[in-house]
Parts: C-alpha cells; sequence; structure tokens
C-alpha cells in the first residue's frame, strides 16, 4: 500500500510578517525550523521512498529538516515547479489586511476568510484581472499546472 504524509511548510519571514505569499519565498524562521524538525520526530521510523516539495525555499529546508529529524538524510528530496503555490503577481509579499481588503473590494465586499476559501476561481481571476505585473495566474493554471507549462501529470 502506498501512503502520502502531506505537509505544509514551517512559518516562514513573510508569515510572521503576516504577508502573503504564493511566490515570493522566504526562508523558514526559527519557529518553521523547529516545526519542521518537529514533525520529523514524529514521524520517525517511517520508511521514506521518495520525498517531493516544491522547488521553493520554505518548502525545500522544511523536507530537509524533516528528513534530518527523522534520520533520513539520504532520501533525495525531487523538487517540482508544480507544486508551488499560485503566484499572486502585484499582491505577492503584501500585507495580509491590504491583501484581504482588495480582494474583498474586487469580488464585491463583505467576504469572510472561510468564504473566500469557497471561491479561490473568482479570487484568481480578481488576482489576475488586477495585477500590474503580468505574472499572477489563472484558475486553469493553478488547477491544471500541466495546461500551462507542457509537463503532464499522471
Amino acid at each position: 500500500m502506498v501512503r502520502f504524509y502531506i505537509v505544509r511548510h514551517g512559518q516562514t519571514l513573510l508569515n510572521s510578517l503576516d504577508r502573503a505569499q504564493g511566490w515570493a519565498d522566504s526562508p523558514l524562521t526559527e519557529a518553521g525550523r523547529q516545526m519542521a524538525a518537529d514533525i520529523g520526530h514524529k514521524l520517525k521510523g517511517i520508511g521514506f521512498d521518495a520525498v517531493y516539495a516544491s522547488d521553493m525555499l520554505r518548502a525545500v529546508q522544511t523536507a530537509e529538516l524533516i528528513l534530518e529529524a527523522n534520520g533520513k538524510e539520504g532520501v533525495p528530496i525531487k523538487k517540482d515547479v508544480r507544486l508551488r503555490e499560485w503566484c499572486l503577481g502585484s499582491m505577492e509579499a503584501e500585507n495580509n489586511a491590504v491583501f484581504m481588503r482588495n480582494v474583498t473590494g474586487w469580488l464585491g465586499g463583505g467576504t469572510s476568510f472561510a468564504e473566500l476559501n469557497q471561491r479561490l476561481p473568482d479570487i484568481a481571476a480578481a488576482l489576475y484581472e488586477h495585477d500590474a505585473t503580468g505574472m499572477a495566474e489563472t484558475f486553469q493554471a493553478i488547477k491544471y499546472p500541466a495546461a500551462s507549462n507542457g509537463v503532464s501529470i499522471l
């Protein structure tokens, strides 16, 4: 039987500064490093055959620390750009309060964080429409990364 263990990266500098991050990358804080090590200790005894992470520093650092704490430093980490969070364009590294205010305004106001999580296609469209960098991703690119970069996911 195949088992998957899915772990979010540890706390980053941008997380600690209450900033949005998609492709904007930042290193793990000491608390984030400790979180990753704690997970590694909890997964002690698990035989990992493969480890996959996005190519972002925060994801790779988290995977390295988990493997180190688990005693599995020799397991290679396969970095894959398709595992990145979505690119927020000009909203990258924006203060989360400003991010929320802008997004709710673009969507017609008054939605909670929980409601916004149910409207990810709308959020992606709003970010894409209001992006000044030309880098924000459409929901189609987020949902089907192979469709946007020519790589097949099986």
